[in-house]
């Protein structure tokens, strides 16, 4: 009897002992995978002049999820006509917030001059121009919040507010950049257009 609370005590300690390794193998992949998904990068933004860019689309009216789908799908399209672009796009003309909301946009690719257009798809040009970049590199979603928190963030201590259209590069790799045309940034007491994205 005199020997069952060392036998309690043993027992106590070889149980921690058990889960340690696992735990510190659980924190290592979570840490991982944030570091994977860009969680602890930065967004920058600056003022510059920037374009042109050349871009082939489909027009596109209806929510955020059915949007990305819509621009996945031009992208096959595009591949399977033999253009392989970098890069994705999303010109956001209007938007009324949130994730399910009614949006109208452009959803297309980035090409380069003189690329052919696919049946069913329009060609359109981004001029170059002065405007506002925020640039990201992280995963998807990560990354567009990232980029939206960190343009109404510098707009907010400017007084100033966002206006569409917004355009949206995705690509290559996991850089992501949001672009406003500085003709779209007006001095305003409301709340920038983009602080309902992603």
């Amino acid at each position: 009897m005199a020997d069952e609370p060392v036998s309690l005590k043993a027992s106590r300690r070889s149980w921690r002992k058990g889960w340690l390794w696992p735990f510190v193998a659980f924190l290592a992949m979570l840490l991982f995978t944030l570091l994977w998904l860009g969680v602890f990068r930065q967004a920058t933004v600056a003022k510059a002049p920037i374009g042109p860019y050349l871009y082939v689309y489909e027009p596109f009216s209806g929510s955020y999820p059915d949007m990305v789908k819509a621009r996945e799908a031009v992208e096959k399209r595009l591949a399977s006509a033999g253009l392989t672009p970098a890069s994705a796009m999303t010109l956001i003309e209007h938007e009324q917030g949130g994730q399910s909301a009614a949006m109208t946009a452009r959803v297309g690719c980035l090409v380069n001059p003189g690329s052919p257009v696919p049946a069913g798809l329009q060609r359109g040009l981004w001029p170059r121009q002065m405007a506002v970049s925020v640039t990201v590199d992280a995963y998807g979603a990560v990354a567009s919040f990232k980029a939206y928190s960190a343009l109404k963030s510098w707009l907010k201590a400017r007084g100033l507010a966002a206006h569409y259209p917004l355009l949206e590069i995705i690509g290559p790799g996991d850089r992501y950049r949001l672009l406003v045309p500085v003709s779209a940034v007006v001095s305003s007491g409301a709340s920038p257009g983009a602080s309902s994205r992603p």
